[in-house]
């Protein structure tokens, strides 16, 4: 007989994921670091891409892009992102239909894994210009 998972097993799951053991409903912090150079805004996550803290990503850009109009490309490095769930897709989503209608490349850096394996997944692979180099 095969188990199916439910809600609160798949929520133990992603805690585990995220190195997270203790039962809360705190979303984990997200560092996010901005730098413009050459008309690219450059972005570096540190920690988990989730509904909970992405806020933190999104007002990140809206600072760094608010009055700053000659920006190109917006590469983001995830290399110390180790978990994304649907909050956090949906906003990369959000970020990749704003950016190319605004004729500027949105770009995934160094996904780890975890998180390439996730977009696969969910064939956002094909979505995303995802770059090793």
């Amino acid at each position: 007989m095969i188990r199916r998972k439910s809600r609160s097993d798949m929520r133990r799951m992603d805690r585990r994921i995220e190195g997270d053991n203790r039962r809360s409903d705190t979303p984990p912090d997200l560092n996010v670091t901005a730098q413009i150079k050459d008309k690219n805004l450059l972005l570096w996550l540190d920690n988990v891409l989730t509904a909970g803290n992405s806020f933190v990503l999104r007002d990140t850009v809206e600072r760094a892009l608010a009055g700053n109009n000659d920006v190109n490309r917006i590469i983001i490095n995830m290399e110390k992102t180790t978990y994304v769930d649907t909050g956090g897709i949906s906003l990369l989503m959000e970020f990749h239909k704003r950016f190319a209608a605004a004729n500027k490349a949105f770009i995934l850096f160094r996904v780890t894994p975890r998180v390439k394996q996730i977009l696969d997944i969910l064939n956002m692979d094909k979505v995303f210009n995802i770059r090793d180099h």
